[in-house]
């Protein structure tokens, strides 16, 4: 779970400080005609992501058909309190895809300081705590 131990969290402005429920996401992407194709769940320092994706007919195997799609992942801070986020697991209509077909990113931190070139990197660098639970996300930007 992302979160600073009690007496370590760092003193936040309000005007810096974000919190998002599953609900209000939810609600939100229905307001976007998005609800019923994309659903999110926030949990103890995981959020996932569901989609149902139609495939065009000219697609093979596939074509004509609605895929679920589901994405899984983690969250904590690392031994340096920075944000890390790590893929749990990606799911094509119930199966899980092997760490092999997703080029090895599996447990990795998408967020090291080795993912150099990645917009996320940034993301991360902004970010003073993020805290996971209960079906909610607390995120403290830097000043």
């Amino acid at each position: 779970m992302a979160e600073i131990k009690a007496g370590t969290a760092p003193v936040s402005d309000p005007s810096k400080t974000i919190t998002l429920s599953e609900r209000e996401i939810n609600g939100y992407l229905k307001e976007q005609g998005l609800g019923e194709q994309i659903k999110v769940k926030i949990d103890n320092g995981s959020i996932s992501a569901t989609a149902l994706v139609p495939f065009d007919k000219d697609v093979p195997l596939i074509g004509g058909h609605t895929v679920r799609l589901k994405l899984a992942v983690n969250t904590e801070l690392d031994k340096d309190h920075r944000l890390a986020l790590r893929v749990a697991d990606v799911n094509v209509s119930g199966i899980s895809l092997p760490n092999a077909w997703l080029g090895g990113i599996k447990g990795l931190n998408l967020l090291s300081d080795d993912a150099k070139d990645s917009p996320l990197k940034n993301l991360a660098d902004g970010i003073k705590s993020f805290d996971v639970k209960n079906g909610e996300v607390r995120v403290v930007l830097n000043d």
